[in-house]
């Protein structure tokens, strides 16, 4: 074989071979993929942020017996969400809706602490 092929031979077997090692040995992405990431961890670091508003709202309320009582008598998580959700703890100041998916992290986080 001449250096010519061979050198040839070492740029397509490295074209071929590297981006395989990268994208599954070495945790490349797709800028698709990349996106998705980085919006699901600032998704997930808003509602961090924000849980512990949700948690001192429900506390701070006048009737927290009363809706601590009839939060525990939901037996099902769409329902404790949707009471959170009506009562406005998961509704930021100055808001109109809930934030997305706050509710269901409140909730979580009040079964796990009542």
């Amino acid at each position: 074989m001449s250096k010519l092929s061979t050198f040839i031979l070492g740029v397509v077997a490295g074209a071929v071979v590297v981006p395989i090692i990268g994208f599954t040995a070495l945790g490349w992405k797709l800028e698709a993929k990349a996106q998705i990431m980085a919006s699901d961890a600032a998704y997930a670091e808003v509602q961090k942020v924000l849980l512990p508003v949700c948690l001192a709202q429900f506390n701070a309320d006048p009737d927290t017996v009363a809706h601590t009582a009839a939060f525990k008598a939901k037996d099902q998580t769409h329902l404790r969400v949707e009471y959170i959700e009506r009562g406005g703890w998961a509704t930021l100041l100055g808001q109109s809706q809930p934030v997305s998916g706050l509710a269901r992290s409140c909730s979580d986080a009040l079964e796990k602490a009542l």
